[in-house]
């Protein structure tokens, strides 16, 4: 169920002089490069010749050299697919590599210039594609002057849930046209589907989140209960369906935040969302019955 082959939302890039400044700390931490590379195999960062040249004994190569041999591409990788940079960190949180969030933090403190929020340490279950969950619109100015909707990689509401859908309208829509920031739901064609209730009928908590600090962020509840869905085949393909939509989840004025507030939603042009958590009113309504 994890989403490697979904990553394909854009952060501003990394350089890989930012990273090289926290290199000593991969080296000190003790990793094993053999577990590192199983997982960035797995991932598709490296392809299968640089897994094998990292695993194969026979080349006689030290740790270091092993290491240098498997950041490279990740860091290529993450220049072209910024995005990128949210699955890597949580690769190094699994492994062990990461038990604070000081190197996240010093990587991009050199790179974006401001002190990075502890939202932007991924998750654990940012790998499985499950709430809480971080998903990055990139390029909010010509998607807003374009008038085109945005959609995020997807993600499910629960191991066995629904698969969903972020819906981002850059120029508003309904009442928040021309003005506001219009948020919504689409339920996707999932592989749980046959064991799932329908309609869906849950509660997203979605959040917008705060530059400044892992706090003073926009939230609002979507509901998903009542959604024109008469059943599972209603949702075809990967085409979204059933969307609920705030029309006013943020105006365009208050996306630069307040300094007094210590709040700012956008930067380099992005906004950044975490579907922090889905209810399921059904298995609520049946704990009450």
């Amino acid at each position: 169920m994890a989403c490697y082959g979904d990553i394909t939302d854009s952060l501003a890039l990394l350089p890989f002089e930012a990273f090289r400044k926290n290199y000593d700390k991969l080296f000190e931490s003790c990793i094993d490069p053999s577990i590192l590379a199983e997982k960035l195999f797995a991932a598709k960062f490296i392809t299968e010749s640089t897994y094998q040249d990292v695993t194969d004994e026979r080349n006689g190569w030290g740790a270091r050299r092993k290491l240098e041999h498997l950041l490279k591409p990740c860091m290529a990788a993450i220049k072209i697919d910024g995005e990128k940079l949210f699955l890597f960190l949580s690769i190094l949180r699994k492994i062990g590599v990461i038990t604070t969030t000081t190197l996240a933090e010093n990587i991009m403190r050199d790179y974006i210039g401001i002190n990075v929020p502890s939202w932007f340490i991924p998750p654990e279950t940012q790998l499985l594609c499950l709430p809480p969950y971080v998903v990055t619109m990139p390029n909010f100015s010509e998607q807003k002057n374009k008038k085109v909707d945005w959609h995020s990689t997807p993600f499910y509401s629960e191991i066995g849930g629904y698969k969903l859908q972020l819906e981002v309208v850059a120029n508003g829509y309904g009442d928040g046209k021309d003005t506001d920031v219009s948020v919504g739901i689409c339920i996707l064609k999932g592989e749980n589907d046959e064991n799932l209730d329908w309609p869906m009928n849950s509660e997203i908590t979605v959040q917008l989140l705060n530059w400044m600090e892992d706090n003073g962020h926009v939230e609002k509840i979507i509901d998903h209960y009542n959604v024109p869905i008469t059943g599972r085949s209603l949702v075809l393909g990967d085409v979204p369906d059933g969307t609920c939509v705030i029309f006013q989840f943020i105006s365009h004025l208050e996306l630069n935040g307040n300094p007094d507030m210590n709040t700012k939603f956008i930067h380099n042009d992005e906004l950044c969302f975490r579907i922090f958590k889905v209810n399921s009113l059904t298995a609520l309504c049946s704990l009450l019955l």
